[in-house]
């Protein structure tokens, strides 16, 4: 593999198709660095796990394929353009000009054909494809986690401790799932329309959470007090929030699941999700007595367990029992997996 290229080289879009189609190397284009290590992990297992059994031909083609992300390409003159849009840019000027299995991009969906009225709605209900580029099943590719069969391992993993049972702490998670994911996906809707999707989801810890009989509790006063103390949002910015949470979460409370859990911002969403373990993490060792400085969850940073989320992900996809729609793009250049 030739690595003689500068991470810190820039290339015009032009440029960067031209190097890449003279290395006649198939090229896999994502957004950013999670996209990256998520499709490197998955291409790891698919070539070492016994029950995938790839042809030599499409193990050997696997290998070959280069997964990279835009951050070496530059934006046209005059424009400033994301990630995101680099990789549509470099895959349209890709036209029919390049073999299809040569270059594939992927990136996220975003808020794109969603809906938010009275209800939530999803025009694509699926993973789709436009020219060579694929956009994630929902907002990220986190959302294809959102499953708590998917997402428990972790939580046991990370959670488990000698000071408490955490079958009991995981137990009151997965009773609460549901209203924590509509609790993220209204958090998500507020930042969109508040344009603070960048920060808000910096926000949000496990104090914000309480877990109770039959519901979640989104602890809305102390979070509306962090955010003008700790984030320095003004009070007037402060009230718009906490009347934009009040409207969505209305909203939320009307809409199918399915379209929830793909619409919900994907950082947003694995914070909220994460935090309300923690909190039920909090309860079970105050209804056991637990000292309290025992009650913390282990602190590991959110891309380590974006990673452990991957493995308990490809265990599932191997075994279609989820979402598996991320293996279209390998699929884009021929592999049979």
């Amino acid at each position: 593999m030739n690595f003689e290229l500068s991470i810190s080289a820039t290339l015009t879009p032009d440029e960067y198709l031209t190097e890449r189609m003279m290395s006649k190397l198939p090229v896999l284009l994502v957004e950013g660095e999670f996209d990256d290590i998520f499709f490197q992990l998955v291409r790891d297992e698919l070539l070492s796990n016994d029950i995938v059994q790839l042809p030599l031909e499409n193990a050997h083609q696997l290998r070959s394929i280069q997964i990279e992300t835009p951050q070496m390409i530059a934006s046209p003159d005059g424009e400033k353009l994301g990630h995101r849009e680099k990789v549509e840019l470099v895959c349209g000027l890709a036209g029919s000009d390049v073999d299809r299995t040569k270059l594939v991009g992927f990136v996220d969906r975003e808020f794109r054909r969603f809906i938010a009225t009275t209800i939530l709605d999803d025009y694509l209900e699926c993973s789709c494809q436009f020219g060579r580029v694929r956009w994630s099943r929902g907002h990220s590719i986190e959302n294809i986690f959102f499953d708590y069969a998917i997402m428990r391992p972790v939580f046991r993993d990370l959670g488990v401790s000698s000071y408490y049972n955490v079958a009991e702490a995981l137990a009151a998670t997965e009773e609460h799932f549901d209203d924590a994911l509509r609790v993220a996906c209204a958090l998500s809707l507020v930042g969109k329309d508040q344009e603070l999707l960048g920060m808000l989801y910096r926000t949000i810890s496990s104090e914000h959470i309480r877990l109770g009989e039959k519901n979640i509790e989104f602890d809305v006063r102390l979070w509306a007090t962090h955010l003008r103390e700790r984030h320095k949002l003004d009070s007037g910015r402060v009230a718009a929030v906490v009347s934009a949470f009040a409207y969505y979460m209305n909203v939320v409370a009307r809409s199918n699941m399915e379209v929830v859990r793909w619409m919900c911002h994907g950082h947003l969403g694995e914070t909220v999700l994460w935090s309300a373990f923690g909190a039920a993490v909090h309860l079970c060792c105050e209804k056991n007595g637990v000292p309290t400085h025992c009650r913390k969850v282990v602190s590991v940073s959110s891309r380590d367990r974006l990673i452990r989320y991957v493995g308990s992900w490809i265990r599932h996809a191997f075994h279609k029992s989820t979402d598996n729609s991320p293996l279209e793009c390998f699929r884009d250049f021929g592999i049979r997996c």
